[in-house]
């Protein structure tokens, strides 16, 4: 049985009307396509400048802000120079002088590795020294003894070449205990001599350590020396003393200084390898 049916008038009709406008329809439906193409972008612009003018975008703006300018973060976490006083010299008999200055490291979480100084004598350049500095630690730069046939009109001191390094909260500190400071001037059979009372009150064993030892008459200076002590265990408490072999005016306060470097490992005793030895963020 066939299923065909012929075409009527009307079918023919429409046929040839959508041949004869199909190039039209083709131009209509691309026109919308445009045209609803441009509403998306178009709303798509209002929601992005909607969104920048929100208060939420504001705050992101100020995060991103914060996180690029790196620079400024960098400069507010850098290391503050020490400060260095005013050199000076004491005089020790034959024509020998003590050269000082006092230098403070402000920063707590900064470390001087190393770093070098030297005296200027009336214009004459001295040997490089090298020292170091532990987080906001106070000590002497000293020249002991230092021989001039001349007498000394100027004396400069300079620094330079500090290797930083940033300290945690899990890197070595030597905590030291100084007591029972008393002085005891010239007498006919004793020279002048500074006592004092030790202990080093960390849990590392050390090899050596130095200590300053500094006579003041009222607010002047008027004497400086070192001496180093050998193998102090942890909670060790030691008497040490100081000799001063010159004449001196009136002592009114005498203080002591530890000196001991935290991260040099060379001077523990018994150093666990896995201790460590400060932040690797070095300047």
């Amino acid at each position: 049985m066939s299923d065909y049916k012929p075409l009527t008038e009307k079918d023919l009709e429409k046929g040839l009307f959508f041949l004869k406008y199909k190039a039209l329809f083709k131009k209509i439906l691309w026109s919308l396509a445009i045209f609803i193409v441009i509403i998306i972008y178009f709303k798509f612009i209002i929601d992005i400048v909607k969104y920048f003018k929100s208060p939420s975008f504001y705050v992101l703006a100020q995060k991103i802000d914060y996180n690029l300018d790196w620079q400024s973060d960098h400069k507010k976490r850098a290391p503050i120079q020490p400060e260095v006083s005013e050199a000076q010299y004491l005089s020790i008999g034959d024509k020998r002088y003590n050269l000082i200055a006092f230098i403070e490291n402000p920063n707590k979480d900064w470390a001087v590795k190393e770093f070098e100084y030297r005296f200027i004598i009336n214009g004459q350049v001295l040997n490089i020294q090298k020292a170091f500095l532990n987080p906001g630690e106070k000590r002497f730069l000293i020249k002991l003894a230092f021989e001039s046939q001349k007498t000394i009109k100027k004396i400069e001191i300079e620094t330079g070449n500090l290797q930083w390094r940033r300290y945690n909260n899990d890197t070595k500190i030597v905590d030291w205990s100084l007591t029972d400071i008393r002085f005891n001037p010239l007498s006919n059979d004793l020279p002048a001599q500074v006592f004092w009372t030790a202990q080093n009150m960390s849990l590392f064993d050390l090899r050596k350590v130095i200590f300053q030892i500094a006579l003041f008459n009222g607010n002047k200076l008027i004497a400086v020396n070192e001496i180093q002590a050998s193998d102090f265990m942890s909670l060790d408490k030691k008497e040490l003393d100081s000799i001063f072999w010159y004449s001196l005016p009136r002592v009114t306060e005498t203080q002591v200084f530890s000196i001991f470097n935290w991260i040099d490992n060379s001077n523990y005793k018994y150093l666990d390898t896995e201790v460590s030895e400060g932040s690797r963020v070095e300047l």
